[in-house]
């Protein structure tokens, strides 16, 4: 019951949201489950990732202010990343071996539904929910497979004529390699400043032999108009490597994954990641889409944290932080802070020098600390010289004012308030 009914004056916003994506996930039941049931346990997902999904879909029409199709990409395609290394990855297709089994939670609701936002894209808004509406007619009052939403989806590209978008591929041939293999791609994007040429590929930390097909796209600070809006592929990426030259420009920064519509992660070589650093610390940062501003800052912190880039580039990219103001953005920042810089108890870190932080030890921070500081110390620096402009604007107090959005934001970040800035 506490999941059905909330006051907006009793509850927090963040209990009042959660009510009202969960309402919206059993509406997105009615179609997905019930009126079409998946045929055995193994399928789950074809009726819990659909209403996952939608929960945020719909409830984004009710709520239109609250930015939930954004909030989707923090709280569940990074989510799902996160879980997949931290709790298991398997795939979508999960082989049920006894009864009372269920397929891990994070498999048919984060993984599953980060799956079906990319195949919304990579298809089309349009043709996507035309092949949905024959998916639900023709199997209506019965069991289906993920086959039968495949066939569905297939005749739904061939009546628009819209193979193309798929390289002339089948939509089943695509999605076996992702209903079907563990983990996510890591996708690896080297750029060659003398010619233009990108090269492109991909691997998996679970299993060296999966290989995806995985729809890339791309957009360039070069480009006359920086559009992140249209998000079918550029290409697909079916081999391990692939290298594009399509006269691209040498110049500036080149983005992968408009809008994190894919399920994937992204690293560049390091020019690309200073060229991007460069810009997002200038007042032009907004003209990189609000949801790849919040990619660019789980990636790198990612690879950082798991060895894949040096700690000093996601830091840099931090600061550009000073000047966010949208809730999308500054929570993606405190969950990469959260899983991959401040993951142990602050006891760990006041026992270890700060002249021995690997963290900071290309950082300018760490000539400005006293001899005898702490890797704390160092974080205290970090998140102040960060988020303290950012908390003084929010205000540590509600206030009548106060957005949902607000409310969410102080929410995720009065914990640092009293943890770093405040002492």
């Amino acid at each position: 019951e506490s999941h059905l009914l909330r006051s907006k004056t009793n509850d927090s916003a963040d209990d009042y949201q959660r009510t009202t994506v969960y309402i919206s996930h059993e509406f997105g039941h009615q179609w997905f489950g019930n009126l079409v049931t998946p045929a055995w346990w193994d399928y789950i997902w074809i009726g819990e990732s659909f209403a996952a999904y939608f929960q945020y879909h719909t409830a984004d029409v009710v709520q239109p202010t609250w930015k939930l199709k954004e909030q989707f990409v923090i709280d569940v395609v990074q989510e799902a990343f996160r879980k997949e290394e931290r709790y298991g990855a398997h795939p979508l297709n999960y082989k049920i071996q006894y009864s009372g089994q269920y397929p891990p939670f994070h498999i048919m609701y984060e993984k599953g539904s980060t799956i079906v936002r990319m195949m919304e894209h990579f298809l089309s808004p349009e043709v996507f929910r035309k092949g949905l509406n024959i998916y639900l007619t023709k199997n209506k009052y019965g069991a289906a497979y993920p086959s039968d939403l495949y066939n569905a989806l297939q005749e739904a590209v061939d009546k628009a004529n819209a193979n193309h978008l798929l390289n002339n591929m089948p939509v089943n041939e695509i999605m076996e390699t992702w209903d079907s293999t563990k983990g996510f791609p890591i996708v690896t994007v080297t750029r060659d400043y003398e010619t233009g040429s990108v090269t492109i590929t991909q691997k998996s930390k679970f299993d060296a032999n999966t290989k995806w097909k995985i729809p890339i796209n791309f957009v360039s600070s070069s480009d006359k108009n920086i559009d992140f809006s249209e998000t079918t592929a550029d290409l697909w990426l079916t081999e391990d490597s692939i290298v594009v030259n399509r006269n691209l420009s040498t110049d500036g920064w080149l983005l992968v994954n408009k809008q994190q519509t894919g399920y994937y992660r992204v690293n560049y070589d390091r020019e690309n990641w200073e060229r991007i650093i460069d810009f997002m610390t200038t007042d032009k940062f907004k003209s990189i889409h609000l949801l790849n501003r919040a990619q660019l800052l789980e990636d790198a912190f990612y690879f950082a944290y798991s060895g894949g880039l040096s700690w000093d580039i996601p830091l840099k990219l931090g600061d550009y932080i000073k000047q966010e103001r949208d809730y999308i953005a500054l929570a993606a920042f405190h969950n990469a802070l959260d899983n991959y810089l401040l993951i142990h108890g602050e006891w760990y870190y006041e026992s270890r020098k700060a002249k021995d932080s690997v963290v900071f030890q290309n950082h300018t921070l760490i000539n400005t600390v006293d001899s005898d500081a702490t890797e704390f110390d160092l974080h205290k620096a970090y998140v102040k010289s960060v988020l303290g402009d950012v908390i003084a604007h929010l205000g540590t107090s509600s206030r009548e004012s106060d957005t949902h959005l607000d409310k969410l934001t102080r929410s995720k970040l009065i914990g640092y308030h009293y943890t770093y800035l405040s002492r």
